[in-house]
């Protein structure tokens, strides 16, 4: 349901006014669920480019009052973007990391 949500949202966006810059996006659909083995498929498929990879990596126990239901896993998150394996793998493929300030200044 979720996934059909988020699918009708994107298709409703406005488009970016010109001379903005657009950032494709993954792992929204992962989320929650980005271990080293997801991450690793989705570095594998990343299009050239930018990209945005959502995730939400952090310690504790996971809570988010909108949906007491959901279990989010923060700690196999923060495991998977510190992994020696993800680190290697994106330096295999010349990504580099970027935060969005830095993205922007260089337009």
């Amino acid at each position: 349901m979720k996934a059909s949500v988020l699918a009708v949202l994107a298709r409703a966006a406005p488009r970016a006014p010109k001379g903005v810059r657009r950032v494709s996006a993954g792992g929204v659909f992962e989320a929650g669920m980005l271990d080293e083995a997801a991450l690793l498929a989705v570095v594998d498929t990343l299009p050239a480019g930018d990209f945005e990879l959502g995730c939400h990596p952090g310690e504790g126990t996971p809570h988010v009052p909108e949906d007491p239901a959901w279990r989010y896993g923060w700690q196999a998150e923060l495991a998977a973007l510190t992994s020696a394996r993800v680190k290697a793998r994106l330096h295999e493929r010349g990504i580099e990391l970027h935060s969005y300030g830095t993205l922007f200044s260089a337009t």
